[in-house]
């Protein structure tokens, strides 16, 4: 790995890994972040069709006189 003390690779193949882990880590929560914002975005505009749906409805107060 690298030793930051005298800043010098030891084991060069060790680093190699351990960076492809962290680049593929860093993927995946890019891949995560992405998908909770899309449902996020669906939800709230989910929520707010619903709340247009609840105010356009016809009230049944017209039919009581």
């Amino acid at each position: 790995m690298y030793n930051p003390v005298n800043m010098k690779i030891e084991d060069e193949g060790r680093l190699h890994e351990k960076d492809i882990r962290d680049k593929n880590k860093k993927k995946r929560y890019e891949v995560r972040y992405d998908v909770e914002e899309t449902t996020r975005i669906e939800t709230l505009a989910d929520n707010d069709r619903n709340e247009a749906m609840a105010l356009k409805r016809i009230s049944h107060k017209h039919t009581e006189e």
